[in-house]
């Protein structure tokens, strides 16, 4: 099996673990004004796994918030795991995380109206935003945020994978906006999970490298295709942006 990203080393996996301590001790990240402004920089251009544009879209947008603090159904999974915890902030880019946050929190309607221009750019085109490849749905308020915005742009596909499934006081409010025809989440799930008290999304799964090869032929699953170069990132595959094969995700531990 050719696969497109090295395995997590050892030390990595320990690298991650110490950040994520660090993070739980904290439960916050430093705000530095500094690197604040009274207009919100909004979406990301897609990463080299979503692609910014590819055969079936052609923009792919990126919403990211800092991870731990925005993260309520973070499991012990989540704190050895966790591919954010990394202290390079070229690749990383945290502070602009924490930025997204603090927009949200302090100036949401501005916010909301840059993310809207952002897309508007696009009209007429296929676009696909990614929530949170650091973060998550961390409030009812914060979702119902991003409801608004789906529904103003119906021909807009929103994707992602949550973990705040778990949390109870959220669930109705992660039902809601799934319900949405331009949405598609996945609850995100490990071993530290009660998935079998949720079955209302399909559900993704990281796994380890010896439990991803005894599943990869398995056709209740979709196989992650670009964690197996058999496409190029999201913007050319589209599965889980709509959940065409209507069926859980498996992508390997990286």
């Amino acid at each position: 099996m050719l696969y497109k990203r090295p395995f997590v080393t050892e030390e990595k996996r320990v690298n991650r673990k110490k950040i994520m301590n660090d993070r739980c001790r904290n439960n916050d990240f430093e705000y530095n004004r500094d690197y604040m402004s009274d207009i919100p920089n909004g979406l990301e251009s897609g990463n080299k796994k979503t692609l910014d544009s590819g055969t079936n879209y052609d923009k792919i947008f990126i919403w990211n918030m800092p991870y731990v603090s925005t993260c309520p159904g973070m499991t012990k999974w989540c704190i050895n795991n966790c591919y954010n915890a990394d202290n390079r902030e070229d690749v990383y880019p945290i502070k602009q995380w924490i930025r997204n946050l603090h927009d949200f929190l302090y100036q949401k309607e501005k916010l909301y109206e840059v993310i809207c221009n952002q897309i508007s750019l696009f009209k007429g085109q296929k676009v696909a935003i990614r929530f949170h490849s650091s973060g998550d749905f961390f409030s009812v308020e914060y979702i119902d945020f991003w409801i608004k915005i789906a529904k103003r742009f119906p021909s807009v596909h929103f994707w992602g994978y949550t973990r705040s499934w778990s949390v109870s006081s959220l669930r109705e409010k992660i039902i809601e906006l799934n319900s949405l025809g331009n949405v598609t989440l996945f609850a995100s799930v490990d071993d530290f999970s009660q998935i079998d008290k949720f079955e209302q999304l399909n559900k993704s799964f990281v796994l380890e490298k010896e439990n991803f090869e005894k599943i990869i032929n398995n056709s209740n699953y979709f196989i992650c295709p670009e964690q197996i170069r058999l496409t190029n990132g999201c913007a050319d595959c589209g599965n889980c942006i709509t959940n065409k094969a209507k069926k859980d995700i498996v992508f390997i531990v990286h």
